[in-house]
């Protein structure tokens, strides 16, 4: 985008049409990490299969036994972004068996979930003081 940084209304279009998408982003993945770590961190997947039963696929969809993860399963995803995991060796056993995956699962802090509630902080910030200054109404934010 270009800037007139001369013009107020072009500073305006800046953050109402570049900032603002950006901290909206930043904001849904660590909402989503943030329920990851509530609802499923530490329960067994059984459980929260019953509860939800799509955060099953944010486990062990695009897995295969052993343990593989497809290079573009939805569970590869959620491990390397978001530290969601469960023990796929455990799991496949378990199903084979016919039996409920009693399996628990961990959800950690990645380096790029500690990366993104950092740049969303820093856009709350930016956020607020553009809208201090008169660049973004409350209703836009």
């Amino acid at each position: 985008m270009n800037i007139s940084y001369w013009d107020r209304e072009s500073w305006t279009s800046y953050f109402k049409n570049d900032v603002l998408p950006l901290y909206s982003s930043a904001i849904t993945i660590t909402g989503l990490w943030q329920t990851l770590k509530e609802k499923p961190h530490g329960k067994f997947l059984s459980e929260v299969v019953k509860e939800i039963p799509s955060l099953e696929q944010a486990f062990v969809g695009g897995t295969s036994p052993p343990r593989k993860y497809e290079e573009d399963g939805l569970a590869r995803i959620y491990k390397e972004l978001l530290g969601a995991r469960a023990n796929l060796r455990e799991y496949y056993f378990l199903k084979k068996l016919g039996k409920e995956p009693k399996i628990p699962c961990k959800v950690e802090p990645t380096g790029i979930v500690s990366y993104i509630e950092r740049i969303s902080v820093l856009l709350e910030r930016v956020v607020t003081q553009a809208r201090d200054f008169g660049l973004l109404s409350q209703s836009s934010t």
